[in-house]
């Protein structure tokens, strides 16, 4: 084989390499959606599944981290899931969509911006979207002031499904 020919091993892409580079969540790095429970994993979809770049179950490997860490944090404020899809993180939480919801969705944002800049430099460094899927029935009429609350905090509501190559604008 020439020097031509001969392929160049490639990194990790930046997702992956941010999540190993993460104590708290390394272990919980998966393919693709793997990391989503599968009724999760079935409210996201994409044209290329080879552009996913991994995917990790960041509630999951908190409360894990915390049982072996004896730590202390706030459970109720734990986002769902991050997604890598080509050069960006989809950080996605499935949550039921009502008006009554979005102070609890807006607390689990507010955490995870905080635990990114804490925790989690490398990932706080990526391209990103905070994407809030509904787990049932919406109850978020468009151009309602809980939209406008959501849009404000850069918090992207996708309805029941989300398809990363549309993302919602806000």
């Amino acid at each position: 084989m020439s020097d031509r020919t001969r392929r160049q091993p490639q990194s990790p892409p930046a997702f992956r390499q941010a999540v190993e580079e993460t104590p708290a969540i390394a272990k919980f790095y998966k393919d693709g959606l793997k990391a989503l429970d599968e009724v999760d994993r079935n409210r996201i979809s994409c044209k290329s599944t080879r552009d996913l770049t991994g995917s990790v179950y960041v509630e999951e490997a908190l409360r894990d981290h915390q049982v072996r860490s004896q730590d202390r944090l706030d459970e109720p404020a734990w986002w769902d899931y991050g997604v890598g899809y080509r050069a960006k993180v989809f950080w996605i939480e499935v949550h039921p969509a009502s008006s009554s919801h979005i102070q609890d969705v807006i607390k689990k944002h507010d955490w995870l911006k905080t635990w990114l800049k804490e925790e989690a430099p490398k990932l706080k460094e990526l391209p990103c979207d905070f994407v809030w899927i509904a787990s049932g029935a919406v109850n978020l009429p468009s151009g309602s002031r809980q939209r406008k609350i959501l849009a404000e905090k850069a918090i992207k509501f996708a309805g029941q499904h989300l398809n990363l190559d549309m993302p919602p604008e806000r």
